[in-house]
């Protein structure tokens, strides 16, 4: 395969909208894992894409940004 840059696919597993479940948080494809109730919210635009996800008191537990590939000359 080549690595092509600003190039590929990004996955965001969100399991704990409706209730929790008591089971092992250590799978090896998901770095980050919360025993916590909340959502997931994206907000996009021209420039950038923002995944933050929102305890059940409404704070940002976690988030991150990808921002797009400028135009070149």
């Amino acid at each position: 395969l080549e690595k092509t840059p600003y190039a590929g696919t990004v996955y965001t597993v969100m399991g704990s909208s409706s209730k929790l479940d008591q089971s092992s948080l250590n799978h090896p494809a998901l770095p980050v894992s919360f025993e916590q109730m909340g959502s997931v919210l994206l907000e996009v635009d021209q420039e950038h894409l923002t995944s933050s996800f929102l305890n059940i008191d409404g704070k940002v537990a976690d988030s991150f940004t990808l921002y797009k590939k400028k135009q070149c000359d």
